[in-house]
């Protein structure tokens, strides 16, 4: 028995010993994710939850109703990772079976069709998936031995086989070996190989493939002067890696700082991001990037035009500045204009961007600050 449930057993004993109905306890949170303005978190039963703007069903729920508050997306087994794209959610459950769910005009569900899907649905073609992300119109899944499959909008190579042409079931990434770590950005995608190198292909309009060039590449190409990462992360236009014992690195865009070099400068070769040490985690949004360094805290820099970097103003910042009142977080997201973090002991709190209710406090404000997300009782 886990520590925390071993608790929360002792703590209904207790209440049910002294004639007190036991208070209903929250779900405990193990990852969350971030869309552009959706939010979904896995629990530690392995159920689904998600909340904000619903236009496309990308909630699940079998609705299109937006939901300022999380809701239980039904149809799935016992979920183990989560990802979430523009207006798409997809999750990988213990089976190793991928399911997506939302918009799906380029295919990106994966499933044969271009139609919307408002529950679940099943992704074919996929075996031994070790982990699925989502970017704006694609997604991908990575696979035992360290290939890689992608399916949905292709318009700058985003799939990486080779074409630029849209793919509705899953394909193969050409000339990727190794890899153990997968992300995705609007129009790009990136790999982390066993060897520390950094791969991206896609649409490279700002140097987000970080390969030196502006180059459009239809193939993984190597982020250049880049080595012993350990970790990786895309955003809108950008990417980010971490290193061990080392300060991260980022490439891109950076027209509100979110590269964390002191400049507003793009940069189509990485350079690291001024006054943080290491990063154990890191998430990019449209114009900003978040890191949670070795102790949980938060740190975040770039656009903060929503209060989307949490330090209780809303002035954009080119480094790292301390996310206030979290805590230590034990996992990451990062939206378009909203973050996203899970903080020891299994809640999820959210800031930045709220309009759409992706924040889940129950409401449909923003907040410069985290806040706790709103789970209904059992």
């Amino acid at each position: 028995m886990g520590v925390r449930l071993g608790l929360r057993v002792a703590a209904a004993a207790a209440a049910m010993a002294l004639g007190v109905p036991a208070a209903a306890a929250p779900p405990v949170i193990v990852q969350v994710a971030a869309g552009a303005v959706h939010s979904c978190a896995v629990d530690e039963a392995g159920q689904v939850w998600c909340w904000g703007a619903n236009w496309h069903g990308q909630l699940g729920d079998g609705t299109t109703e937006l939901r300022p508050s999380p809701v239980p997306v039904p149809g799935l087994g016992r979920v183990t990772q989560l990802a979430a794209g523009k207006a798409h959610s997809c999750a990988l459950d213990e089976t190793r079976q991928v399911w997506c769910w939302g918009q799906n005009l380029r295919g990106q569900l994966g499933d044969g069709t271009r139609l919307k899907r408002l529950t679940p649905v099943a992704v074919p073609g996929l075996d031994g998936v070790l982990q699925v992300v989502a970017g704006a119109d694609h997604s991908c899944a990575l696979l035992d031995g360290g290939r890689a499959k992608c399916w949905g909008g292709n318009d700058h190579g985003q799939l990486g086989n080779g074409t630029t042409r849209r793919h509705l079931k899953p394909v193969s990434v050409r000339g990727l070996r190794r890899a153990t770590g997968i992300v995705a950005g609007s129009e790009h995608t990136c790999a982390l190989r066993d060897s520390g190198h950094v791969m991206c292909w896609g649409w490279n309009g700002y140097g987000q493939l970080g390969d030196g060039t502006t180059d459009d590449r239809l193939m993984p190409v190597r982020v250049e002067r880049l080595a012993g990462a350990t970790g990786i992360a895309a955003g809108l236009w950008h990417g980010c890696a971490a290193r061990a014992a080392r300060g991260p690195l980022c490439w891109g865009r950076n027209h509100s700082g979110q590269l964390g070099d002191g400049t507003t400068t793009d940069r189509p070769t990485r350079v690291p991001v001024r006054g943080l040490a290491a990063a154990a985690e890191l998430a990019g949004g449209y114009g900003h990037t978040c890191a949670r360094d070795d102790a949980g805290q938060v740190w975040c820099w770039g656009s903060n035009s929503f209060g989307q970097l949490g330090d209780g103003t809303k002035a954009d910042r080119r480094q790292p500045g301390a996310v206030q009142g979290l805590g230590a977080a034990t996992r990451l997201a990062s939206g378009s204009q909203h973050a996203c973090a899970v903080r020891d002991g299994g809640r999820a709190f959210c800031w930045g961007q709220g309009r759409h209710g992706e924040l889940g406090h129950g409401g449909r404000t923003g907040s410069t600050l985290p806040i706790g997300v709103v789970f209904p009782d059992p």
